[in-house]
């Protein structure tokens, strides 16, 4: 072999070997970031599966907690399809972005019906702590009026205690009527819209005259219900007549139902009656 062909197989040689190099670098690199977007992948498969199960726990536990049966059922719902949504994921591969692609884009629709559960929840527990409040306020008139009531029954029987007798509201005929959705009465707790409390104030030109704040408590087999209606009284015989409007899906029982009547904070009378 001459000095020139030696020459040109040494030159050949390395462009073969820079290339044999080259190409496996490139592959090297190649596959290494290929393993790096499998693993980015896989980081966001479970992202989504994470995002997913913690609607379904949600779902779950805001389910648990709720009494209202269509709104539990309403959420069971939305449990499930975050459950169904969850299996697809698992068994998707990590490299089919299209689909998990799809998947990730129900994503936003999840987070607005929990949300919109949420401030729905938010407001009835702010009802109920309203209507707790409002309770309290009239059991604390009640017993304030009790203990005003027995405290005079244990004081000295003096004029002014008679002053103050003789001046006081009292009330009779006393009435509890159940009214069904067409403004009838009827005998039937379980066909009633609203509970209507009717008496008279009776005459007594010696009471102070002006507005009277009358409270009506009624406690029923069931719940408790009580409210308030503003009454102009000039000392001559007043009928009055209060009504408790009934929730929709609310449904009163038989039983023993007892009515207390206040006017201002101050006791003035207290009746049961039995409904068959």
């Amino acid at each position: 072999m001459n000095k020139k062909a030696l020459i040109c197989f040494i030159i050949i040689g390395s462009v073969l070997l820079t290339t044999i190099v080259s190409l496996s670098y490139n592959l090297n690199a190649q596959k290494k970031q290929n393993q790096d977007m499998l693993e980015l992948a896989e980081l966001d498969k479970k992202e989504l599966e994470d995002q997913y199960q913690e609607f379904a726990n949600q779902y779950g536990d805001m389910k648990d907690m709720i009494t209202d049966k269509e709104i539990s059922s309403q959420l069971g719902i939305q449990q499930t399809k975050a459950q169904q949504i969850l299996k697809k994921i698992k068994v998707t591969e990590p490299h089919n972005a299209q689909e998990l692609a799809r998947l990730k884009k129900q994503l936003p629709s999840f987070k607005n019906v929990l949300k919109a559960y949420m401030n729905q929840l938010d407001s009835l527990r702010k009802t109920n702590s309203n209507l707790i409040a409002e309770n309290a306020r009239v059991k604390e008139q009640f017993d304030e009026a009790t203990n005003h009531i027995t405290g005079l029954n244990t004081q000295n029987r003096d004029l002014s205690y008679k002053v103050a007798i003789a001046s006081q509201l009292n009330v009779d005929d006393v009435n509890l009527l159940f009214k069904n959705k067409r403004g009838k009465t009827t005998k039937k707790p379980r066909k009633a819209k609203t509970i209507e409390i009717t008496f008279n104030i009776a005459k007594n030109p010696t009471a102070p005259k002006g507005n009277k704040n009358m409270t009506v408590v009624v406690k029923s087999p069931n719940k408790d219900y009580n409210t308030s209606k503003t009454i102009r009284y000039n000392g001559q015989r007043t009928p009055v007549s209060i009504s408790i409007p009934l929730h929709e899906d609310e449904e009163l029982e038989k039983g023993i139902y007892q009515v207390t009547i206040l006017s201002n904070g101050k006791l003035l009378d207290k009746e049961s009656y039995t409904i068959k």
